[in-house]
């Protein structure tokens, strides 16, 4: 079943990815271990959307697809 083309521009509009600002580089790394899910936590404002924010960043940047990670990041 297809959504109604106007239904669907918005929610591609809405899901696209955004230009990343510029932030304070998290001096962070998460292991490369193919196909595994990560989980960032830490103190509440301490920066873990910043992070996420700046790994989907430095995946685009790479050409890799950062369109794997969250929806909340996609903005």
């Amino acid at each position: 079943m297809s959504l109604h083309p106007v239904l669907e521009e918005k929610l591609n509009s809405a899901l696209a990815l955004g230009p990343v600002a510029q932030l304070t580089h998290r001096d962070a790394a998460l292991p490369g271990i193919p196909n595994k899910v990560h989980a960032v936590t830490g103190m509440r404002r301490a920066g873990k959307t910043t992070f996420m924010r700046q790994l989907v960043a430095e995946r685009q940047r790479g050409g890799r697809s950062g369109t794997r990670a969250l929806p909340e990041l996609r903005r």
